[in-house]
């Protein structure tokens, strides 16, 4: 974990070092105040105590429209299909056209593979599949942390253009590198995404 005492300290209370949505980097609102941000609706079927059920589903729908000016919705969907599958559903719409970005930080390097996004570090690798009905343009941004063992890289996606509504599907399947070879298994082989790619390394 990287201290707040890190010289790039100042970034970490912005909005655009967080895995969120940002409008043209700018951040949400600050300050003190009560926002009227909350979880509105929760389902589970993978039972009372961890780790849960093989195959069970944890979707919680959190509504943060109120920290976003420009926003007049923004819900995010967050379904884990258990053991290792989590996906993130955003709908955003806006006061007037703004272009999106849709944020990510990981430990390791970001490579682009067909569709997808690959972050591997030393001993995990990290899948990023978005998806969208609007056209969304990438850019990769280093930044931030001087310590030279911790290192972030940056993964942002975007609206080609600025648009007052959006949605976007993001699939993040993690797996460790025990074996030599990895891959997201519980995407392809369970049927929750169809691909016409194993995505195997």
């Amino acid at each position: 974990m990287v201290g707040y005492g890190d010289p790039a300290g100042v970034d970490y209370h912005s909005t655009f070092c967080h895995n969120t949505l940002s409008f043209s980097q700018r951040n949400q609102s600050g300050g003190t105040g009560v926002f009227d941000t909350a979880i509105t609706n929760f389902l589970t079927t993978s039972g009372d105590h961890c780790p849960g059920k093989q195959g069970g589903i944890d979707w919680v729908i959190a509504d943060a429209t109120a920290v976003y000016p420009e926003a007049t919705k923004f819900l995010r969907h967050l379904i884990f299909i258990r053991p290792d599958v989590v996906i993130l559903f955003d709908d955003v719409a806006t006061k007037q056209p703004e272009l999106m970005d849709f944020n990510f930080t990981c430990l390791g390097p970001i490579v682009e593979h067909d569709n997808a996004f690959i972050s591997t570090t030393k001993r995990n690798r990290l899948v990023i599949l978005p998806q969208s009905p609007q056209q969304l343009t990438h850019r990769f941004s280093p930044w931030g942390t001087h310590w030279p063992d911790i290192p972030s890289h940056r993964l942002i996606y975007s609206t080609s253009q600025p648009e007052r509504e959006c949605s976007v599907l993001t699939i993040l399947a993690p797996s460790a590198l025990l074996c030599g070879i990895t891959r997201c298994p519980n995407v392809i082989e369970q049927g929750y995404v169809r691909s016409t790619d194993n995505y195997t390394w």
